[in-house]
């Protein structure tokens, strides 16, 4: 079984409510939701929410979409994760963010390929070792192994950042970065949404395509090479650490 699981919540410190944005009248995690739900190699897909008041919305939002979800604490979302796995008895699991509108359901399903071609322990696209844009961000990685990192993870830092522990002990898990194909090796645009010019420059881009939805990470950097002044909107956005 493999779960996409995406973590998503209310509250973000540069970009309130970032989630709920709206792009061409959708909430952003709309997007994320349904652009994941795209994935040919995904059995399920969960939405893994906080339990707060404020995040009910959320909750709404994956029941109208047709989506599972989980609801769990705030700052741990690792245990967030390990209860998302347990209710779809994933064995595998693809992690996504609530702030990618953009994710692209080709890259999820060619990484689920690589993952389990390479017999790996954790896979990531990370755009600092891949060359994908941030914004396509997908983490591959056994449930087996997130549970030894609830066991072993020692601060709360590695419990907000559900990978970080893995990065950090590559001595304990088979680590695998997956490179981008040069068409798409573009480490310097950004298509996540961080502040206010990530969200201008992607609704630049949906509102381009717009009325289709399912565009491509290719017509994506096609559109933003033939576009230079677009593609620099958000050229001074520091990626949080």
């Amino acid at each position: 079984m493999k779960a996409a699981i995406i973590q998503a919540r209310i509250d973000s410190g540069r970009l309130p409510k970032k989630v709920l944005k709206k792009i061409n009248k959708k909430p952003l995690i709309e997007y994320v939701i349904k652009r994941v739900k795209l994935a040919k190699k995904i059995d399920k897909v969960v939405l893994a929410i906080p339990k707060g008041k404020k995040d009910d919305v959320l909750l709404e939002i994956a029941r109208r979409l047709g989506v599972d979800y989980i609801r769990g604490s705030t700052e741990n979302v690792l245990s967030r994760y390990l209860k998302a796995s347990e209710e779809t008895k994933a064995d595998i699991i693809v992690r996504i963010t609530g702030d990618c509108p953009l994710i692209d359901p080709e890259i999820i399903d060619e990484m689920i390929d690589d993952f389990e071609k390479n017999k790996c322990d954790y896979l990531s696209n990370d755009a600092n070792y891949g060359g994908h844009p941030r914004g396509l961000d997908v983490d591959i990685f056994f449930t087996d192994c997130l549970k030894k990192v609830s066991e072993l993870a020692d601060k709360d830092y590695y419990k907000e950042h559900v990978t970080t522990f893995m990065l950090d002990h590559p001595e304990m898990f088979k680590i695998r970065n997956y490179k981008s194909p040069q068409n798409l090796y573009r480490p310097n645009y950004r298509l996540c949404v961080d502040e206010k010019a990530d969200l201008v420059l992607v609704k630049k881009i949906f509102e381009h395509f717009k009325p289709k939805e399912d565009f491509t990470a290719q017509e994506i950097i096609e559109y933003l090479d033939e576009n230079p002044k677009i593609a620099s909107i958000n050229k001074n956005v520091k990626q949080r650490k």
